[in-house]
């Protein structure tokens, strides 16, 4: 499905749907951008892939879509190009009940980005999930975005809950994965 906001010129928004979820993309003259991830609330348990290649669909077909509606000279070359990460930051599983937050101040600058519901002084629930906030960065290299998300993560200060953010920083200081060179048993075997 695509639409036109009202008053948008030369944007158009789009929802890519695939079994395990819907993408809502939105392409203007200066580039592509993901508004909107949201799992299909049917699916069963089972690992849920990654929604690049939906993107890369996406994308190829926005980039289609503006070639034959617009003149060329009018828009840039619409690509995916880049690193990004991302880092969910969670309570510490041993921090029952989960508590206060008494201090919660949030990195931020170009190429970060940070999506959460907490605030300073926010008690998080008995019955809660553990994703407090997610931390995304983004950079144009692999090094860049690793020395991005690790500047970003000594910003980030949450206090009166234990959190994932000490493990984070551990794993972006890592050899093994600044290089690059891991695999899937990659947090399994940093853990010990």
């Amino acid at each position: 499905m695509k639409t036109r906001e009202p008053g948008e010129k030369n944007s158009l928004f789009l929802l890519v749907d695939s079994p395990v979820g819907r993408l809502r993309l939105r392409a203007t003259e200066h580039g592509l951008e993901a508004l909107e991830w949201v799992k299909a609330g049917d699916l069963p348990a089972a690992p849920v892939k990654t929604p690049r290649g939906v993107l890369r669909e996406g994308a190829a077909w926005l980039e289609a879509y503006f070639r034959n509606h617009f003149p060329p000279s009018s828009l840039p070359p619409l690509s995916l190009a880049g690193t990004g990460f991302q880092k969910a930051v969670w309570v510490w599983l041993a921090t029952l009940p989960p508590g206060r937050l008494t201090t919660y101040h949030v990195p931020g600058g170009p190429g970060v980005r940070v999506d959460s519901h907490c605030y300073e002084e926010y008690t998080i629930p008995p019955f809660y999930d553990s994703m407090i906030a997610k931390l995304i960065t983004w950079a144009p290299t692999r090094e860049e975005c690793i020395a991005r998300m690790r500047r970003a993560l000594d910003e980030f200060v949450i206090e009166g809950i234990a959190t994932t953010i000490p493990f984070h920083r551990e794993v972006m200081d890592s050899e093994e994965f600044r290089s690059g060179r891991f695999g899937t048993n990659f947090v399994e075997r940093f853990w010990k």
